[in-house]
């Protein structure tokens, strides 16, 4: 005579797996633009069981964050999800893309003008200086009146020299021209 019974053993994995995430990339933008392709080294993981995924929640590409960047920061956060679907880890990058290319400036010509009558001066009107750059923004100034990009004033009798300064929404990249009033 015989009887039987039946026990299911379940082992059950709480064993989180370990990022490990690439080092912080910073890079110049693209030449023209105001961003940057950055190529990012794969995160990667282990974990007490094989299987396993990588995501991140920038580009969705997994362990690969390979993508256009804007300039600035930007975050990204890698999540190792281990076979079971249950235990995850976490770790972040900072990718900066960094503005390094200086706004191109253009100065109107060089203006001649006979003095106003009866003064020792004349009121010049000047077209504006112009500037491109390959991120939207930034500023004109001029070394004469402040006027930004119009230096139009009264000038006196003889040559003035006008510097005008293009610098770009960063702040840090400049160009300049003068002219000769």
């Amino acid at each position: 005579n015989t009887d039987q019974c039946s026990i299911t053993v379940t082992v059950v994995d709480n064993e989180d797996p370990v990022i490990t995430c690439p080092a912080d990339p910073t890079v110049n933008n693209d030449p023209g633009n105001c961003d940057a392709a950055v190529a990012s080294p794969l995160a990667t993981f282990t974990d007490n069981c094989p299987g396993g995924t990588i995501s991140n929640d920038y580009n969705g590409g997994g362990a690969d964050a390979s993508e256009t960047y804007p300039l600035g920061t930007t975050v990204v956060t890698f999540t190792a999800t281990d076979a079971t679907g249950l235990n995850t880890d976490q770790c972040s990058i900072t990718v900066t893309v960094v503005d390094n290319e200086d706004p191109v400036i253009t100065c109107p010509a060089d203006p001649t003008v006979n003095n106003d009558p009866g003064n020792c001066d004349a009121a010049v009107a000047i077209p504006l200086a112009t500037f491109t750059d390959n991120c939207p923004g930034g500023t004109i100034s001029n070394d004469y009146n402040g006027g930004g990009a119009d230096a139009s004033d009264t000038y006196p009798l003889g040559t003035t020299v006008v510097t005008f300064t293009a610098t770009d929404a960063t702040g840090l990249n400049t160009d300049q021209c003068s002219i000769t009033v």
